[in-house]
């Protein structure tokens, strides 16, 4: 499922969001929209996965494996 998310950008260090869809320990590439310059986000430091449950009626609950991640992700530049 894809969520917005809120960036930093390495280099202008402008604050984005971005709807994006990811799996906990993979290397995100983004590009910032303020000044065009690429970097990754590594979500390896938040590869441990938490139980999210998402209650639908007093009688169902369903749980889908989720990430906890910080409210800003940290850009860092290519080849790092």
């Amino acid at each position: 499922m894809k969520k917005r998310h809120t960036f930093v950008c390495w280099n202008c260090e402008e604050t984005y969001t971005l709807m994006r869809e990811f799996i906990a320990g993979q290397v995100l590439n983004v590009a910032c929209p303020f000044c065009g310059e690429e970097g990754i986000v590594d979500l390896a430091p938040y590869s441990q996965a938490t139980e999210i449950i998402y209650r639908q009626t007093a009688a169902q609950e369903s749980s889908v494996p989720g990430v906890e991640l910080p409210d800003i992700l940290s850009t860092q530049p290519k080849g790092r």
